[in-house]
C-alpha cells in the first residue's frame, strides 16, 4: 500500500514553483496492519489521518522482497529483473546487493531539474556502500531508533529551508523491521501473551521457514503484538516529525508519500519475517 497526500496552503509565489516532496519508507511494514487498510488495532492514527486527507493506493505491490532490491526498484521504477540487484549473475554464488552505477534514480532526475535532494536512512543496506547515496546533495546514514532519524531529517530540512529551490527528501527507517522491540510502554499495548519465542532477528531467522511447525498460537500473537507496538511507536514519531516539518514551513507546499519496501509474515504460509515467499503479506 502507498499513501500520498498534498499538504499545506502555499502562497501564490510558492504555488508557482514545484512542491517539496517527502518519501517516507517504513522498512518491513505490511499494509494490512494499518487502520486505513481495515486493521482492527489502533496501530496507525497518524498515517490513517494522512490517508484520509490524501490518496491511498490499495493495489500497490512491491516488485520483490528485501531492502536493497526493493528500494532500487522504488527509486528507479525499474523491475528487479532489469536492475539485477539481489539476483545472482551466474559467475558468483552470491547475488550483488550494490546498485549498478548506471541505474537512474529519481533523486538524480529531480536534482537535475532543480530540486535539492536530502536523504536520511537507517544505515544497514541503505548505506553509501550499497550505492543509495548517489544523486543526493545530503545523505545521512544513521543506525538507531526512528526518533534519531526523524530528528536528523528535521534538522537537515530546517537547514535547507532558506533555499529558493524545492526539496526532495527520502526518510527511511528500520524501526518496524525485526527485532520487534518497541519501547517499554508499547510492549503490552496490544496485549500480553504467553510465549516461548523471542522476538529477536536471530531467533526468528532460525525458524524462518518452519515457524508454523514449532511455534504456538500464543507465540504468533506475541510476535504480532510486538510488531504492532513498533508500528504504533513509529506512527507517533512520524506525527511529531510532520508537526516539526509544518512548523519550519516544509509542508506549506509539499507532497508526502508513505510506502514500504516489503511486508512481514506471521505464519500465514508457514514462516516468519520475509525473504522466502511473495504472498500478499510480503
Amino acid at each position: 500500500m502507498v499513501i500520498a497526500v498534498s499538504l499545506g496552503c502555499a502562497q501564490p509565489e510558492e504555488a508557482q514553483r514545484p512542491p517539496n516532496i517527502l518519501v517516507i519508507s517504513i522498512d518491513a511494514l505490511r499494509a494490512d496492519h494499518l487502520g486505513s487498510a481495515g486493521y482492527d488495532r489502533a496501530t496507525s492514527p497518524v498515517l490513517d489521518r494522512l490517508a484520509a486527507r490524501g490518496t491511498r493506493f490499495s493495489q500497490a505491490f512491491v516488485n520483490t522482497h528485501g531492502t536493497p532490491p526493493s528500494h532500487a526498484t522504488l527509486l528507479s521504477s525499474r523491475y528487479q529483473e532489469t536492475h539485477r540487484v539481489g539476483i545472482a549473475d551466474g559467475r558468483s554464488a552470491d547475488a550483488s546487493l550494490v546498485v549498478p552505477a548506471n541505474l537512474p534514480f529519481i533523486q538524480e532526475i529531480l536534482r537535475t531539474a532543480g530540486w535539492h535532494a536530502v536523504a536520511v536512512t537507517g544505515s544497514g543496506y541503505m548505506a553509501p556502500d550499497f550505492g543509495f547515496d548517489r544523486g543526493f546533495d545530503v545523505f545521512r546514514s544513521q543506525a538507531g531508533r526512528v526518533t534519531r532519524g526523524a530528528k536528523i531529517l528535521v534538522e537537515e530540512l530546517a537547514a535547507a529551508a532558506g533555499r529558493s529551490q524545492p526539496v526532495f527528501a527520502l526518510f527511511h527507517t528500520y524501526e518496524v523491521h525485526s527485532p520487534y522491540n518497541p519501547p517499554p510502554r508499547f510492549k503490552k499495548l496490544f496485549g500480553g501473551y504467553e510465549h516461548t519465542v523471542e522476538s529477536t532477528s536471530e531467533s526468528l531467522l532460525a525458524i524462518q521457514t518452519t515457524a508454523s511447525e514449532v511455534l504456538t498460537p500464543g507465540d504468533f500473537d506475541f510476535l504480532e503484538s510486538q510488531y504492532d507496538g513498533e508500528i504504533r511507536y513509529t506512527d507517533q514519531v512520524l506525527g511529531r516529525m510532520l508537526k516539526s516539518l509544518a512548523e519550519i514551513g516544509f509542508l506549506d507546499h509539499a507532497v508526502v508519500i508513505v510506502t514500504s519496501d516489503h511486508g512481514e509474515e506471521f505464519g500465514e504460509h508457514g514462516g516468519v519475517l520475509h525473504g522466502g515467499t511473495l504472498y500478499d503479506e510480503i
